[in-house]
C-alpha cells in the first residue's frame, strides 16, 4: 500500500508542522520519518507538481500515478536522500525525470521509435494560467497565451518554471538538467520573441491607454 493512500487533508489544514519552518528544516524532519512533515510537503506541492506533470505527459492518470510513485519512493528512501535547499525545485526535477521515463516506457509498449531522453516537454499555456491584472479580461489573456505558445518548447518550460512557479534560475537549470547560462539564454530569447509580438504589444498598449 502506498504511504499516501490513507492521508486525508482536512479543510484549511496542510499539516501539523509549524508554517515557519524553512525548507531545510522541513526536509530534515521528513528524512527522520516525521509524517506531519511528509504530509506538509505532499499537500503543499501536489497542485504544482500535477500541473507540471500534466503539461509534459498530457495525461491525467499518468501525471497522478507518477506523483504517487515518486512520493512513495521518497518515503521509503528518505534516510538516503540528500539535502534539499528548495523542496519545490527538488521535487520538480525528480518528477520531470520520472514523467519522461514513464512516457518512454509507454512509447516502447506502443512500439514507437522515439528517444524521449532528448524529448523536450511541450508546455501549453491556457488563458487561465496567464496572469493579467484584470481577472475578467479574457481577450488580453488569450493574446498573451497565444504569444507564449509560439515560443520553443525549451523557452516555454523556462518561462513556466521561472515566472509561473517562481523558481530561481539556478534551480530551473537543475530541474531541466541544463546549465545556468543556457537557462538565461532561453529566457532572454523568449522575452525577445514576446517583445517582437505585435499583437501582444498592441494589447499592452491598449491596457496602458485604458488606465
Amino acid at each position: 500500500m502506498r504511504p499516501l493512500e490513507n492521508m486525508e487533508q482536512k479543510p484549511g489544514v496542510t499539516s501539523g508542522t509549524s508554517p515557519a519552518l524553512t525548507d531545510s528544516e522541513l526536509w530534515g524532519l521528513f528524512k527522520k520519518g516525521d509524517e506531519a512533515a511528509f504530509k506538509t510537503i505532499y499537500f503543499k506541492n501536489y497542485p504544482l507538481l500535477y500541473q507540471y506533470a500534466l503539461n509534459i505527459s498530457k495525461d491525467e492518470h499518468v501525471s497522478d500515478d507518477v506523483i504517487q510513485d515518486m512520493f512513495s519512493s521518497l518515503w521509503h528512501t528518505r534516510r538516503n536522500l540528500g539535502v534539499a535547499v528548495s523542496i519545490k525545485a527538488y521535487l520538480l526535477s525528480s518528477l520531470r525525470r520520472r514523467v519522461l521515463l514513464k512516457l518512454k516506457q509507454i512509447r516502447r509498449k506502443q512500439v514507437l521509435a522515439l528517444e524521449l531522453f532528448t524529448f523536450n516537454p511541450d508546455i501549453e499555456f491556457s488563458p487561465e494560467m496567464v496572469m493579467i491584472r484584470e481577472e475578467g479580461d479574457f481577450f488580453k489573456r488569450s493574446i498573451v497565451k497565444e504569444a507564449l505558445n509560439q515560443l520553443s518548447k525549451r523557452q516555454k518550460e523556462v518561462i513556466y518554471l521561472r515566472f509561473y512557479q517562481d523558481i530561481p534560475y539556478k534551480e530551473v537549470a537543475k530541474v531541466m538538467g541544463i546549465n545556468y547560462q543556457s537557462v538565461l539564454n532561453y529566457c532572454q530569447a523568449a522575452l525577445q520573441v514576446l517583445r517582437n509580438n505585435e499583437a501582444l504589444l498592441r494589447a499592452m498598449s491598449l491596457d496602458r491607454y485604458s488606465e
